[in-house]
């Protein structure tokens, strides 16, 4: 059954979140089959111009609009400008997670 809903957590990422956000997000995205977009075993192709670029842009798009989506207005802000999930992820946990 394909899922509809684009919520990969059940409450925004708020900066005081971050250890249930992530385990939450990856739990979801492992689920989607979208889980080598952050951690990097599906990069982009070298060929900008190909379609397989085109449809691996199309996958990273969808992905960070998960990650995006499961943030808060103030903490999205920070990582518009990143340009894949994998980025955005490891941004986000640098930022975030307490070792």
């Amino acid at each position: 059954m394909q899922e509809t809903s684009s919520r990969i957590t059940p409450e925004q990422l708020d900066g005081t979140n971050y250890v249930e956000w992530s385990l939450n997000a990856q739990n979801k995205i492992r689920g989607r089959k979208h889980w080598g977009f952050i951690s990097g075993t599906k990069g982009a192709p070298t060929d900008v111009q190909s379609e397989e670029y085109e449809a691996w842009e199309d996958e990273n798009c969808l992905v960070k609009s998960w990650l995006f989506d499961a943030m808060t207005k103030d903490i999205r802000s920070l990582f518009l400008r990143l340009a894949t999930a994998k980025e955005i992820w490891e941004a986000v946990k640098e930022t975030y997670s307490v070792d």
